[in-house]
């Protein structure tokens, strides 16, 4: 940002004019998104799509930044745009090293046999008599099923004494749920369950099976 507001009128094509009314648009707007995120990003339930908006608006700022660059680049043969040309070489090269080493992966893309998986949990779930508590929601709504409960929400408002707890550990030992469906992890995990909602868990769905990044929860007796 810095660099764009002591560049910004260095434009030699005409469109100095813009990049002064934008230079400061821009600057306004990551100051928010900041102040946002440094706001929320510490509460329990935050996760990495807290930084998306900030992360969006420096797209902004790298982009105009490297339309200058450009500029000095083919506009400008003095020597006084060496440092932005240097930059511009340094910067693609680092562009280049990253994407090299970390290739960039799209979730939405899924491998043939995780699909399967899904579509079978799918079908599970249609012809059960009784809800099914899913981690994934998505599962629960192609299979035409109503979601129960948030577990990210709810597990928020017990930890804040908001919500009493009872009520979901109740029907989780009456065998409310047909089964459950869940993804272990680490980090989200905790995230999602108090240790009284996982102990329940454990104890009235003991019976586990593993489908791919699912771990699907069963009573003992069907």
């Amino acid at each position: 940002m810095a660099a764009l507001w002591l560049r910004r009128g260095d434009r030699t094509d005409g469109e100095t004019s813009k990049y002064s009314i934008l230079v400061p648009i821009v600057s306004v707007w990551l100051a928010l998104g900041l102040i946002m995120m440094v706001a929320t990003v510490g509460k329990t339930g935050s996760d990495v799509n807290y930084f998306i908006e900030p992360m969006c608006v420096c797209a902004v700022a790298a982009g105009l930044l490297i339309g200058l660059c450009w500029q000095a680049v083919v506009g400008s043969p003095g020597r006084r745009d060496m440092a932005l040309r240097l930059g511009l070489v340094f910067a693609t090269l680092a562009l280049v090293a990253v994407m090299a080493k970390r290739r960039p992966t799209c979730y939405a893309v899924q491998s043939p046999a995780l699909l399967a998986i899904q579509q079978n949990l799918v079908q599970e779930i249609a012809k059960q008599d009784r809800p099914v508590l899913s981690e994934d929601m998505v599962l629960s709504l192609r299979a035409g099923r109503e979601v129960p409960i948030e577990l990210a929400i709810f597990h928020e408002l017990a930890v804040m004494g908001q919500w009493d707890q009872r009520r979901l550990t109740d029907l989780i030992n009456s065998h409310a749920f047909a089964f459950l469906v869940t993804t272990p992890d680490k980090i989200y995990t905790p995230l999602r369950y108090t240790p009284e909602v996982m102990a329940a868990i454990e104890r009235a769905y003991p019976r586990v099976q593993t489908r791919g990044p699912y771990a699907v929860r069963y009573p003992d007796n069907p």
